[in-house]
């Protein structure tokens, strides 16, 4: 059930207090787990919570644990006296090629950490272990209306997919008499508060990137907003009870019921920030050669971590949708908010976004290409005396080759003045988020980029 109260949407599953007992959300101070959370104490449940950084916007109801579900000590200390777990901690990350620290921080989490939590609400005796898995566990092709007798992904090309296939087996496998488990397995979660896809979709929009669509108009997949999600977790730790649970040891897809295309999906949005749709596509195997690029750049260079993988390219532009059917039989769910309502309430979240947002502006293309293409002639020239000589001959006569050398000297030492230059206006205007990029853009560009940077703090 869905009611209002003081202005504000609640969720309410009956009788769910006596059912759930003492809960613990291990991820509880993320997105999901931040709303679930307040679902639970609209429920009137007792709540803990394991985070691995400190939090002070929960309710001070909410018992906090700060610690890592890497440490099975601690693990074991969150789920004393517990009733419930909810686990909805992972790292996401849709990348194969990554640095090394990368790969083991999303190992540990979500597989170790699964391990820590299933072995602790056994020694714990905890009643109920709900995981939070993933729709992707099952996608390596096309899937029309999926359910859930789909084997596992064979062919698979990021962590994230290879590690939450792991650790869901081991979620259905613990299931037993005493302690009952299943999984649920989301779409593309978004709504308000949601730092991931929405706050991407935001950052690429101010950036000015997104100005392509990724594959066919035809391409469809499955999201589903924040409210409809938590009420499904509620709804299967409702469920999973000791009277022969149909639930037990289990498997749930659960979107919004509506299967969209994703730009398609995003369009009300674009426009509803005032900013004009894209009219042109990038075919698929392009948008899969160019993820496969940002990945291998990620691996050999640590650059920040790329937005557009093969995995993301591919969950785009190939369909995957599943049925709800077995949620809607088994655990009773029906999507409480629609696809337009929840894109609508996600439209003024944006719009909050879209204001909060820094971000280091790309100079066009043309300048990237003209700066960076005459810095590096101008060096070969200035230090190679083939160069010099070609150039010196058939270009411009009689210059010496110190006289290059003085011009490419002098020329980054502009950059590196206007590099420190955009340092210190970030810092003095509020952008410390984002100083960094401008620095190192700057650095590269010169003035190019600093007018930029002149210009966004003058509008802001």
């Amino acid at each position: 059930k869905r009611y209002c109260m003081q202005g504000k949407p609640h969720l309410y599953v009956d009788d769910l207090k006596s059912k759930v007992g003492i809960c613990l959300v291990v991820g509880g101070s993320g997105f999901l787990g931040s709303h679930l959370v307040q679902a639970l104490i609209q429920n009137n449940c007792s709540v803990r919570i394991i985070s691995h950084i400190s939090v002070d916007h929960l309710d001070p109801r909410v018992q906090v644990m700060v610690g890592d579900i890497c440490d099975p000590d601690f693990v074991l200390e969150a789920c004393k006296g517990v009733d419930t777990v909810f686990h909805l901690a992972s790292v996401i990350a849709t990348s194969r090629l990554m640095p090394k620290s990368a790969k083991e921080q999303i190992y540990s989490v979500n597989i170790r950490g699964t391990e820590n939590v299933i072995r602790a609400c056994q020694e714990s005796e905890v009643n109920r272990l709900i995981y939070t898995s993933t729709n992707n566990v099952v996608f390596d092709r096309e899937i029309v209306q999926g359910d859930e007798t789909l084997s596992y992904a064979e062919q698979i090309i990021d962590l994230y997919t290879e590690t939450k296939i792991e650790a869901e087996k081991k979620i259905v496998a613990a299931n037993s008499e005493s302690l009952l488990t299943c999984a649920i397995r989301p779409g593309g979660i978004y709504g308000p508060g949601d730092n991931c896809m929405l706050k991407r979709f935001v950052e690429a929009l101010k950036k000015g990137t997104l100005r392509f669509t990724l594959g066919c108009a035809h391409t469809l997949g499955d999201c589903v907003y924040i409210d409809n999600l938590v009420y499904a977790h509620l709804l299967a730790a409702r469920q999973l009870k000791k009277e022969a649970s149909a639930v037990a040891g289990q498997v749930y897809f659960i979107s919004d019921g509506v299967p969209a295309n994703y730009f398609e999906f995003l369009k009300p949005l674009i426009l509803g920030l005032g900013y004009p749709y894209p009219k042109r596509s990038i075919p698929y195997p392009l948008a899969y050669f160019l993820g496969f690029i940002s990945e291998l750049l990620y691996w050999l260079f640590h650059t920040s971590e790329p937005q557009l993988t093969r995995m993301s390219a591919k969950k785009v532009c190939v369909t995957n949708y599943f049925s709800i059917e077995k949620a809607k039989h088994e655990l009773g769910y029906e999507p409480l908010v629609s696809q337009s309502e929840g894109v609508q309430q996600s439209l003024e979240y944006c719009k909050v976004l879209l204001e909060k947002t820094n971000v280091v502006k790309r100079p066009h293309i043309g300048w990237w290409i003209s700066i960076l293409g005459g810095m590096t002639t101008l060096g070969i020239v200035a230090f190679n005396e083939s160069a010099h000589h070609f150039f010196s001959t058939y270009i411009l006569s009689g210059i010496p080759m110190a006289y290059f050398q003085m011009i490419f000297y002098t020329a980054v030492l502009i950059h590196i003045v206007e590099a420190i230059y955009s340092l210190r206006l970030t810092r003095l205007h509020h952008l410390k988020d984002v100083s960094i990029g401008w620095f190192f853009q700057t650095l590269l560009l010169g003035f190019a980029s600093l007018r930029l940077l002149l210009k966004e703090i003058k509008n802001a």
